[in-house]
């Protein structure tokens, strides 16, 4: 097989978000409904003399910061020796944003490494590397729409029409730790765990759109809240912020609804990034 391969890493949201309760080992129990959209970076490898990475966006970091490069590192210590290789991200989700970037880009590199070197790493070993990468980050080796339960990592697949969505990014992060830390986050009960087996359309996704972390998110950061307002002003069913932010989304009727209002949005937020997007999207793999 040729040392050259590429894939999409794409971002996902978070249709609801109930955060349960505090764990010992500093994380939190939480039960979510993640599903991927269509928005996606690209990742390219090749045979290098060394491993490196290279992104079009300056404010990535390169280093070992980055979870590309702790994902490789993580690999190399549990399967037989495979070759370097210069790591080209081209970068179109945004940092910060509760996209799940970062995790996605881990799971799309271990995916091709593990193909191009016939590694042999099964989901479920994939599954476990990347658990220590970030807690979100073993929803991508299946993508489509998966209940996360535990950190995030405790996955089972749920059923769900495609949906039409508006996706705004403010042109600012926040960070994940910030939010989980403050003494503003209100933990919610377990109480009304949902049954997933029905398909789930956008009215009754609706219904059900949630976001613990808002309650952390909306003190701090009131550009969240007018973000939220405008795209129930310009027809969405409903509208939240995905993780821990800072994207905000709102799930709409149909297509045509959907594009109708990403033109007023783009006129009220110009400087802002804004996509319309569809979910879920799967494993093409």
């Amino acid at each position: 097989m040729s040392s050259y391969a590429s894939a999409k890493s794409f971002a996902k949201i978070n249709l609801f978000l109930r955060v349960l309760s505090r764990r010992s080992d500093g994380y939190h129990n939480i039960y979510t409904l993640f599903s991927a959209i269509d928005l996606h970076d690209i990742i390219k490898i090749e045979e290098a003399p060394e491993t490196v990475l290279e992104c079009n966006d300056k404010t990535i970091p390169v280093g070992g910061d980055n979870l590309i490069i702790k994902a490789d590192r993580l690999l190399r210590e549990c399967v037989p020796p495979f070759p370097d290789y210069r790591i080209t991200l081209e970068k179109n989700i945004p940092a910060g944003a509760g996209l799940g970037g970062g995790s996605s880009n881990a799971c799309a590199y271990l995916k091709l490494v593990n193909r191009l070197n016939s590694l042999g790493l099964d989901n479920a070993r994939l599954a476990e590397i990347l658990g220590t990468v970030g807690s979100d980050a073993p929803f991508f080796i299946k993508l489509g729409a998966q209940i996360g339960e535990g950190r995030g990592e405790l996955l089972k697949e749920a059923s769900l029409e495609e949906l039409n969505l508006l996706v705004i990014y403010p042109n600012f992060p926040i960070s994940t730790k910030e939010i989980y830390s403050s003494e503003k986050l209100v933990l919610t009960d377990s109480s009304n765990i949902l049954n997933m087996h029905i398909q789930l359309g956008a009215a009754e996704i609706s219904e059900i759109m949630f976001n613990s972390l808002e309650s952390a998110v909306l003190p701090f950061y009131p550009k969240i809240g007018e973000l939220k307002a405008a795209l129930l002003d310009v027809g969405a069913f409903s509208a939240i912020l995905s993780g821990s932010g800072s994207s905000v989304f709102g799930v709409f009727r149909d297509e045509k609804s959907a594009f109708s209002a990403l033109r007023k949005i783009k006129e009220r937020f110009a400087s802002y990034r804004i996509w319309k997007v569809k979910t879920p999207v799967y494993d093409g793999g």
